[in-house]
């Protein structure tokens, strides 16, 4: 199984602890977006004017079709549809497909959770952590260092930072510190201010889930 972005920010958000339970909302949607965002680099999807368009396409992973149905009724549609209609109520749907996806190919390690002998959920852990070096040496050469990124990387920097997952990339303080400081220097640059797509998308996320925060939706699974 090819671990594009969105298999990335799941196993990100799982190393370096299993997670039992804790607010898994603002991973929900960024699995979301990280979806939509492989299939904009696939050319499925573009965003123009704050508008989302989805042509039909089977792109051989199943999680990634789900989304493309899911996208097709709202093609042509503001991306505020997607923020407050869509992805609040398909989130949790496509997080937990692509988990069991995900532990199908070996890539997640699946326990049951159990209290008094009765299941209650299912644990997923990272099998191999080796598989996140490559793109962490990346990510800190970009977000620690300042170094300008390739197109994979700032795309996978905004997915965590907007996901929350810095704590879990950056294990030394100063480097989180420097990376706080570097993607807002990344986010200004060219590379993403004059990217209208991820621009918007990285703020339609944004909107999403506030509307769960203001709510009170948010959940722990």
């Amino acid at each position: 199984m090819q671990t594009g972005l969105k298999e990335k920010v799941i196993m990100h958000a799982l190393w370096p602890e299993r997670r039992h339970q804790y607010n898994s909302t603002p991973l929900k949607h960024i699995l979301f977006y990280a979806c939509i965002v492989e299939l904009l680099e696939k050319g499925i999807v573009v965003v123009e004017n704050k508008r989302i368009k989805c042509r039909d396409a089977e792109t051989g992973d199943p999680v990634l079709d789900n989304v493309v149905s899911l996208l097709l009724p709202y093609s042509g549609k503001k991306l505020s549809r997607i923020a407050y209609q869509l992805v609040p109520k398909k989130a949790t749907g496509i997080y937990r497909k692509q988990k069991e996806l995900m532990a199908e190919h070996n890539l997640l390690e699946k326990e049951d959770i159990s209290i008094l002998m009765w299941k209650v959920g299912n644990s997923y852990r990272v099998r191999n952590y080796d598989i996140l070096k490559p793109d962490i040496k990346k990510l800190e050469r970009v977000l620690v260092y300042g170094r300008k990124p390739d197109r994979e990387t700032m795309l996978l920097a905004v997915l965590a930072r907007e996901g929350k997952l810095f704590k879990n990339i950056f294990r030394n303080y100063e480097f989180r510190k420097n990376a706080e400081k570097n993607y807002k220097v990344l986010l200004n640059s060219g590379l993403i201010a004059h990217d209208q797509a991820i621009t918007a998308l990285r703020k339609s996320y944004k909107h999403s889930l506030n509307v769960q925060y203001a709510s009170g939706t948010t959940s722990t699974t």
